[in-house]
């Protein structure tokens, strides 16, 4: 079973026809001869006001035109009484096309003609009514007395033109949008990493000027340190103390009783090592080093209130 033959039994099974077996003969008859047909339920609207779920054969009918062949829209929609009544025919022109009303269609592009008006079962079928309505004179379209007439066929050709045209024109501007907007893109990023670009050359032109202050200040150190140096291997032996000075009374006393407690903490220690190897016994070992933990504590306190004075403590 054929795409549009099930169509139509699903059609046939939703809305009721008093001759269903006849109107599917019918309607597949047509549908073999003209592919572009398909049936599909709608409802339409009669000039009362009334609507009701009829079949509508829609689609295209191929009418020849000198020697080319061009797709003509249409709709035939089938009443319940099928094929005891005539069909409504209707041309149905694109958006770009325009209907030449007639004495055989009017503006909504309903189709009147003799074969509609004298429709009679068996005689007259959807096959007859193609024929006669799109095929009629369309050896020379000068001495057509069809429904289609030149000016349709014509009005036909430029909507599909346009129709290409128009879809050329939209193909190049999607194209071209996407074009603009991939530039678009590209120069953004290009913009972006300009201006990181600016950015690690300032940042390197600043480290640029840090490292050249640093290197001259390294020469300058180098310089006085070599300056230095000469002078020790000139002068002559340094007294350690003399080296060493404090330049505040209070800092010297922090500087003298750091020195006593660092000396105090080697004499406990020499101690240590002088009972373990036997010099001294313990009595005396206990009694210099109460003496000396007893100084120790004394000088740390010192220490810690230098400190404080000289505002050292955290």
């Amino acid at each position: 079973m054929s795409s549009n033959e099930s169509a139509l039994s699903a059609v046939l099974s939703k809305v009721k026809y008093r001759h269903a077996d006849l109107t599917r003969r019918d309607c597949m008859n047509v549908m073999h001869h003209y592919r572009g047909l398909i049936p599909k339920q709608d409802k339409f609207t009669f000039n009362d006001g009334l609507q009701r779920d009829l079949i509508t054969l829609s689609g295209t009918i191929p009418v020849p035109y000198k020697g080319l062949t061009y797709n003509i829209p249409v709709s035939v929609w089938l009443l319940d009484t099928h094929p005891y009544n005539a069909p409504l025919c209707y041309v149905k022109p694109t958006q770009d096309m325009q209907i030449k009303v007639s004495k055989h269609v009017d503006t909504s592009g309903k189709i009147y003609l003799p074969y509609l008006h004298e429709w009679a079962y068996p005689n007259s079928d959807l096959i007859g009514l193609i024929q006669v309505t799109f095929y009629r004179g369309t050896g020379g379209t000068d001495t057509s007395t069809g429904t289609i007439t030149q000016e349709h066929i014509k009005a036909s050709i430029l909507s599909a033109v346009e129709d290409k045209v128009r879809r050329r024109i939209h193909e190049e501007f999607s194209t071209h949008q996407a074009e603009g907007d991939s530039l678009k893109k590209i120069g953004e990023d290009l913009n972006k990493g300009k201006e990181r670009l600016e950015q690690m050359m300032m940042k390197l032109k600043d480290e640029s000027a840090d490292l050249e202050k640093n290197i001259n200040l390294l020469t300058t150190k180098q310089s006085d340190f070599a300056e230095m140096i000469s002078k020790l291997d000139t002068s002559d032996e340094i007294d350690v103390d003399d080296a060493v000075q404090a330049s505040a009374p209070l800092y010297r006393q922090l500087l003298t009783a750091y020195a006593e407690e660092s000396a105090t903490e080697d004499a406990l220690y020499f101690l240590g090592d002088a009972l373990r190897r036997g010099v001294v016994d313990c009595d005396v070992f206990l009694k210099h080093v109460r003496n000396l933990s007893r100084r120790q504590f004394m000088l740390r306190a010192t220490m810690q209130k230098c400190r404080e004075k000289a505002g050292l403590v955290v």
